[in-house]
């Protein structure tokens, strides 16, 4: 990992009822989802975090390090508990990262300059959170936020307000643009039948050896 102002966060709490269950550890060319997206992100951010949800949830391993942040809220909240509990991790360690860069465990193939795009962009508009946009549709899930963000995410999801829209909407997020042209970089694995058609691209990819991941083209997902 590299020297960063950055914090990353693979947000893998989620129960992956369409993909089957357990959607970290399911296999993509034979290593698990979690990994890919982990060391996609890895190079982009100085420490790594995992929220897995519950306390006590397992994950798969991974080859490389990450710290688990657990969600501080019984049940399942959603997403933005993962964004609270990795905040919160950033509060009780004033040394640790100015910003978290939170990602789905389910895209694999993520941009490589994901955590740039978004700093710099934060940083010149000087708004304490930012998400990527593509095609006009915002993609919530892909998102940069300052430490100080911190009390007004614990306040909303202890209201009962789980939504990454709502809070970024409330903290003024800037969109970040991305090109609407070709495959799509945010495109996550939900189904089944996504999983088969990465495994075929990933093959295609090695035998081409091609090292940059190839992108699932649009499927409108907002």
């Amino acid at each position: 990992m590299v020297s960063s102002p950055l914090v990353g966060v693979v947000l893998a709490g989620g129960l992956g009822r369409r993909l089957g269950g357990d959607k970290p550890a399911a296999l993509l060319a034979g290593k698990p989802l979690l990994a890919w997206v982990a060391e996609r992100l890895a190079p982009q951010v100085g420490r790594l975090l995992i929220n897995p949800g519950p306390a006590g949830t397992p994950w798969p391993e991974l080859p490389l390090p990450v710290t688990p942040v657990w969600d501080r809220l019984p049940g399942r909240p959603g997403p933005l508990a993962g964004v609270d509990a990795a905040l919160a991790h950033l509060e009780a360690r004033s040394g640790e990262g100015e910003w978290l860069l939170a990602v789905p465990c389910d895209a694999p193939f993520l941009p490589a300059d994901l955590g740039a795009r978004l700093l710099a962009a934060a940083r010149a508009a000087g708004r304490p959170a930012a998400c990527a946009e593509r095609g006009g549709q915002p993609q919530w899930a892909f998102s940069l936020w300052h430490r100080s963000a911190a009390r007004s995410v614990a306040d909303r999801l202890a209201a009962g307000d789980g939504s990454l829209r709502g809070v970024l909407g409330a903290l003024g997020a800037l969109r970040v643009p991305w090109p609407a042209e070709g495959d799509d970089p945010f495109a996550d694995l939900d189904l089944p039948g996504d999983l088969v058609w990465a495994e075929e691209l990933v093959a295609r990819m090695e035998r081409s050896g091609i090292r940059e991941p190839p992108k699932k083209r649009s499927s409108n997902k907002a």
